[in-house]
């Protein structure tokens, strides 16, 4: 298993941050060859909330917002992170008429940037987990970590998905099933800094299942993992598509922030996307 690494210039060097508007602060990540091999079907949006964007209004008084930038799946380009929160920054000392002409800015920007349609929008208000429907009806799997035998091994290991498949009864039953762990853990692939999170897990498939004590010591397997956000989700995705082949699936992956950001991808088997406007903050900092 490799990941591809490019020549990121901001991403764990000393940076000057700039506090005057300048869009070419952004580095391109590209997807496409940290997706080699997978056969997944591969729908969704990465959903970034950035919570310390601020500008000058025109009489030069400071407006501070948090705000959602929802870049789609389908996308060659993923922005780094350092370099949108230096790109952000230099909004700081910048002055727009208003709150729209400065979204207008951020989202002509990293569209150009990208290559396709990203939405940027500020962020009112954010539900409680319980109430967010995908949460709502899913398991948490933490507690079977009560009764486990010991773990021993932190590195990447999807053969803890094959040990855990098991069918039921037969092909016409369908199985429904929603888990979430707050134990998801994985490191940035340039700096190693650790970034945590929570992941849920829905599927329907036709008579296959997981044994969820399986499935939790493979979320596990990650905590050494180097990769980025993204294909870190992707990866698992992919992993439990070829081991269930499912007639629905879905990934999201809320990593708590860091730098004044939090970064949620999301992949799924349906074109039609989650709420993402009103997914809910999971961790107060």
């Amino acid at each position: 298993m490799s990941t591809a690494k490019q020549n990121l210039t901001k991403l764990g060097s000393k940076t000057e941050y700039v506090d005057k508007y300048d869009p070419s602060l952004l580095e391109p990540i590209s997807r496409s060859e940290r997706r080699n091999g997978y056969t997944a079907p591969m729908n969704g949006y990465d959903i970034w909330t950035c919570y310390e964007f601020s500008f000058l209004q025109s009489n030069g008084y400071p407006s501070s917002h948090v705000i959602r930038i929802v870049n789609p799946a389908s996308s060659e380009i993923i922005f780094e992170s350092k370099s949108l929160k230096l790109y952000l920054n230099s909004f700081n000392n910048t002055k727009f008429n208003n709150l729209n002409n400065a979204l207008a800015t951020v989202r002509y920007d990293l569209t150009k940037f990208c290559g396709t349609d990203i939405d940027v929008f500020e962020v009112d208000t954010f539900l409680e987990p319980k109430k967010y429907m995908l949460y709502n009806r899913a398991t948490n799997l933490d507690p079977l970590s009560r009764n486990f035998n010991p773990i021993k091994n932190y590195q990447y290991n999807p053969a803890l998905l094959n040990e855990g498949i098991y069918r039921i009864v037969s092909e016409d039953q369908q199985i429904k099933k929603s888990f979430f762990t707050d134990n998801l853990r994985s490191n940035c692939e340039i700096t190693n800094q650790p970034d945590f999170g929570r992941i849920l897990i829905q599927y329907t498939t036709d008579g296959f299942d997981i044994n969820p004590e399986n499935l939790l010591r493979y979320i596990v397997s990650f905590r050494n993992h180097q990769e980025f956000h993204e294909p870190t989700c992707e990866r698992i995705y992919n992993d439990l598509f070829t081991i269930l082949k499912p007639k629905h699936l879905l990934v999201l992956c809320q990593y708590t922030r860091r730098g004044g950001i939090d970064i949620n991808p999301y992949r799924q088997t349906e074109k039609e996307p989650i709420n993402y406007y009103n997914l809910p903050k999971l961790i107060q900092q």
